[in-house]
């Protein structure tokens, strides 16, 4: 008696896997071509006074981007007055947002409004007493503030924080006064 093979029905052949992944391929490629398009999209638009909120709705409105944003994030911009003709969706939106804290980020077709983030800066450096000796353990906290470090054996410290004008670092110390410094540059 002949044993008989079967051919399993999910076994594709070599020829047919190739085209299914060139049609993918082809797909995924026209999609990035239409929101590439969608990005060039010329608009026209005249707005005074408005709110930023009402304008994201008329771009909205006018676009086929879907815009998400935090409420309370775009409540205090406002207004908002642009007259362009033949613009992109990009140009529009740095002009609405030129002198704000907020940016966009545009991701297939939505576009982000969200607050700029600060810069970043590093403060750094040693604590001693008047003798040179270094202060294991100090903490050094920023005034008006949660953040700080605590020196190392070395006396040593270093944290990161949003840059800002004027800060005053404060140091202390076990059975020390403590001291003010004030950050320059």
């Amino acid at each position: 008696m002949k044993k008989r093979v079967k051919s399993l029905p999910w076994v594709v052949s070599y020829a047919s896997r190739n085209f299914v992944k060139f049609c993918l391929l082809w797909i995924f490629s026209l999609s990035s071509l239409m929101i590439q398009a969608q990005d060039n999209q010329r608009i026209s638009i005249d707005l005074r006074g408005e709110i930023l909120e009402a304008a994201l709705c008329h771009l909205q409105n006018r676009t086929k981007f879907v815009f998400m944003y935090g409420t309370e994030d775009v409540a205090n911009v406002t207004d908002i007055t642009i007259r362009a003709k033949d613009k992109t969706i990009t140009e529009i939106l740095d002009e609405c947002l030129e002198g704000t804290n907020l940016t966009y980020e545009i991701s297939g077709s939505a576009i982000v409004i969200k607050k700029r983030q600060r810069q970043k800066i590093t403060i750094s450096g040693w604590v001693r007493d008047t003798n040179g000796e270094a202060l294991p353990g100090a903490t050094i906290t920023i005034r008006g503030s949660k953040h700080g470090a605590i020196a190392g054996l070395d006396g040593q410290y270093t944290f990161n924080i949003a840059a800002q004008e004027g800060l005053i670092l404060t140091y202390s110390f076990i059975g020390m006064e403590k001291k003010n410094g004030k950050i320059y540059g």
